[in-house]
């Protein structure tokens, strides 16, 4: 086993001073470096010190040729307290990944040149674009991971011009006659129902965001509210819209106390909203259960409020809520456009 330190002699000169053993000796020697190549001597301790630091933090010694098929079980397991829509995703990855390369295959098949090769063929299959940047994201979190572990001897950057990056598609928020529509209709639903609709539209949250609230985590005198971020992993504080007032204070009387919404998670209550649109013949236009959150914000942008309050309201940060809610009419683009004025006039 090859050791090695960086020292220095009295005159001040580095040398390398490097012990291993050979033939079941132990032989030392010393190899001197001139003044003029410092640098490189601290480069070599960087990676002997890195090549130490390797080896404590991976005393297993996993081996370069495992199978892809346990190194991605290590991976899920590794972030097995991920969303179960993320987990969803890493699953549906390795699946699209074993087309091309069989799970029992080594990790060492994983090379700049093969995992290329893989992201130039997913370009040409018949996905959506946004999941084909899918796939191309997990795949470069997959490489770092097996790397970080050593079940790939050295890491590699990816050729950017192989990466299929996202698009941003067009959001798509309620229109004013189907709000009209929704809130006529939630007159006729349940305390559960309407609290669950209501919430969503006026704090702009998330589903996984309100689901857990409790009763005492309202405090209707005040107005405000305390909720958990799952995304943000935060409990945070919350202003109540004064429509949403009397609904709570309704719905605060019947439960009395625990869940606030009694829906066990978000996939029971995407049942109950898509039954819902459903009913009011609203199916088909692509709303989900994140289009209240949608429209909230881009009511928001549209009714003049600040960048940093919505964002801080929905839990975004102010350049993504921005970036992908805020919307500028034609008028008041005409208006900023007319502000823009030169000494000569053209054409007259």
């Amino acid at each position: 086993m090859r050791k090695s330190k960086l020292r220095f002699d009295k005159q001040g000169s580095p040398y390398i001073y490097i012990r291993y053993d050979e033939d079941g000796k132990r032989v030392e020697k010393s190899t001197s470096i001139l003044k003029e190549n410092r640098d490189m001597a601290y480069q070599f301790q960087t990676i002997f010190d890195y090549e130490r630091m390797q080896k404590n933090a991976n005393p297993e010694h996993i081996a370069p040729n495992a199978p892809l098929q346990s190194a991605f079980d290590h991976f899920l397991r590794n972030n097995k307290q991920k969303n179960k829509k993320t987990i969803y995703e890493y699953n549906n990855f390795f699946k699209k990944l074993a087309k091309v390369f069989p799970p029992g295959s080594d990790c060492s098949t994983l090379t700049k040149y093969t995992v290329e090769n893989f992201l130039n063929e997913v370009k040409e299959w018949k996905y959506a674009h946004n999941t084909k940047a899918n796939i191309c994201k997990n795949m470069k979190k997959f490489l770092n991971f097996l790397f970080e572990y050593s079940y790939i001897p050295n890491a590699f950057r990816l050729n950017k011009d192989v990466i299929t990056s996202p698009k941003i598609s067009t959001i798509i928020i309620f229109s004013s006659e189907d709000i009209s529509k929704i809130f006529a209709a939630l007159k006729k639903k349940n305390t559960n129902f309407q609290t669950m609709m209501l919430m969503l539209f006026y704090t702009g949250l998330r589903p996984t965001d309100i689901y857990k609230i409790e009763v005492k985590e309202i405090d209707l005198a005040k107005e405000i509210f305390l909720y958990y971020s799952q995304k943000g992993k935060i409990e945070k504080i919350r202003p109540i819209h004064s429509m949403l007032v009397p609904v709570l204070t309704k719905r605060v009387s019947e439960v009395k106390h625990g869940r606030i919404i009694n829906y066990s998670g978000t996939d029971e209550m995407g049942t109950a909203f898509r039954r819902f649109l459903k009913d009011v013949k609203l199916i088909g236009k692509g709303y989900t259960l994140r289009t209240p959150r949608k429209t909230f914000e881009t009511i928001a942008f549209e009714q003049s409020a600040r960048v940093e309050s919505v964002a801080e309201l929905v839990g975004h940060s102010p350049e993504t809520a921005a970036r992908h809610y805020r919307r500028i009419s034609t008028d008041e683009m005409r208006k900023d456009l007319e502000k823009v004025t030169f000494s000569e006039k053209v054409g007259q």
